[in-house]
C-alpha cells in the first residue's frame, strides 16, 4: 500500500465447492430474492432427483440420491452456487457496515474496497487488527453453518501488506498460513506493479496447447482451427486487461507461425502465405487470424467505454477515487444537443 498503513490480505479457499452445498439453503436465499415458488419447485426438482450410481468392474450398481450438494458439469450449477455465495456477498457487507470487517481506502479520503468476490474465490482486506480478524472467522463459521459450503482454513492465506507485523499471530487465529505477495488473484497478478508481469508463463502455456506433435496429425484447416481457438480463449483474459510489450507479440506471433506451417522439428516448413495475408479477414481472401497488437488495442480500449457506461461498477468507483477523475468525466460527457424551441 502506497499510504503506509499496515494491513492485511485473507484469501479464502472452499472445500469441495458444489459437494457440500445444503438444498434447504439454496431455496431459502431463493425466497429471500423473491423467486416463485413455481421455479423454486422446478430447482428443486433439478438438484434432487439426481441419481448416482456406483461403477463396479465396467458396470452399474447400487443407485443412490445424495442429501446435498450441487452436481459438477451441470450447465445449472454454477448459478446455483453464485446464489449461495452471495449470502456470504451480503454478510461481509454488513461486516464492513459494522466496522467489523476494514479495507482498503484508495486515497486518504476516497472509496474503501473491503473485499473481492468471484464465485469462489474471495478476497478480505483488513487492517492490521485481532479483533478484526476474530469477526472474520465468525463470520466465516457461520457461512458454513447456514449454508455447507466448508471452508478450508488450512488452505486459506494471510498476506502482509506494508510492513504488518502480526501475521503470526492473526494466522494462528484463523488456523490459515502465511503467503508472500506477489501472488495471484483470478490470474491476476496480485500485489506487484503491471510493468513487471511475467509473460513468460503465458507463452509457455500458448507453446504446450500448439506443441510439436500436433503438427503431423492435423491438416492445414486443423491447425488454423487450432490456431484460432488459442488465440480466442488462452489469450483474449490477459491481452483485455495488460498492455503486452512489442517482444511478447513478436514471440507469440513467432509460436503461431511455426506451428502453423512447420510440419516438424528437423525439416523447417515453408510459409506459403505471408504473415499479413495470414492475419486478413475471411472476407478479404486471407486466413483469418486476428493481429495479437490490434485485438490487445481493442480490447483495452474497451475499458474507456466501460467507463462511461458502467456508472455504479465496483471497478469504476475504485478508479475514480484512487485517480481524481471527476475533472476527465466531465470532460468525457457528450454535450447535449441544443434546445430548439
Amino acid at each position: 500500500m502506497k499510504s503506509g498503513i499496515p494491513g492485511v490480505i485473507c484469501k479464502i479457499d472452499f472445500e469441495k465447492t458444489f459437494d457440500n452445498v445444503s438444498w434447504e439453503f439454496v431455496d431459502e436465499v431463493m425466497q429471500k430474492m423473491r423467486v416463485g415458488e413455481l421455479w423454486r419447485k422446478w430447482i428443486h426438482g433439478c438438484i434432487n432427483n439426481t441419481p448416482f450410481f456406483v461403477l463396479i468392474n465396467g458396470s452399474y450398481h447400487t443407485k443412490f440420491i445424495t442429501g446435498k450438494g450441487l452436481t459438477q458439469g451441470d450447465t445449472l450449477s454454477p448459478f446455483l452456487f453464485m446464489i449461495v455465495s452471495e449470502a456470504l456477498n451480503l454478510m461481509l457487507q454488513l461486516g464492513h457496515e459494522q466496522e467489523h470487517i476494514g479495507g482498503f481506502a484508495m486515497n486518504q479520503n476516497g472509496f474503501t474496497v473491503s473485499y473481492l468476490q468471484y464465485a469462489d474465490d474471495t478476497l478480505v482486506f483488513l487492517d492490521e487488527s485481532p479483533d478484526q480478524m476474530n469477526y472474520l472467522r465468525y463470520y466465516l463459521i457461520g457461512f458454513e453453518m447456514v449454508s455447507g459450503l466448508k471452508i478450508n482454513f488450512a488452505k486459506c492465506g494471510l498476506f502482509g501488506v506494508a510492513g504488518a507485523r502480526n501475521i503470526d499471530s492473526m494466522t494462528a487465529m484463523l488456523g490459515c498460513k502465511t503467503e508472500i505477495l506477489p501472488s495471484s488473484y483470478l490470474c491476476i497478478p496480485l500485489g506487484d506493479s503491471s510493468s513487471s508481469i511475467k509473460w513468460e508463463a503465458l507463452i509457455e502455456k500458448c507453446k504446450s496447447r500448439l506443441c510439436s506433435w500436433k503438427r503431423s496429425s492435423l491438416s492445414k484447416a486443423g491447425k488454423l482451427n487450432l490456431t484460432k481457438s488459442v488465440v480466442s480463449s488462452i489469450l483474449i483474459y490477459m491481452l483485455s486487461l495488460f498492455i503486452a510489450p512489442p517482444k511478447v507479440i513478436k514471440v507469440l506471433e513467432k509460436v503461431i507461425r511455426d506451428f502453423l506451417w512447420d510440419p516438424s522439428e528437423t525439416k523447417k516448413g515453408y510459409h506459403y502465405v505471408s504473415w499479413k495475408k495470414c492475419r486478413t479477414p475471411l472476407k478479404s481472401g486471407g486466413l483469418g487470424i486476428k493481429s495479437l497488437k490490434n485485438m490487445n488495442r481493442a480490447l483495452i480500449s474497451k475499458w474507456w467505454w466501460r467507463f462511461n457506461k458502467e456508472k455504479t461498477a465496483l471497478w469504476r468507483k475504485a478508479m475514480t477515487s484512487k485517480y481524481n477523475t471527476i475533472h476527465f468525466e466531465r470532460e468525457t460527457e457528450k454535450p447535449k444537443p441544443p434546445n430548439k424551441y
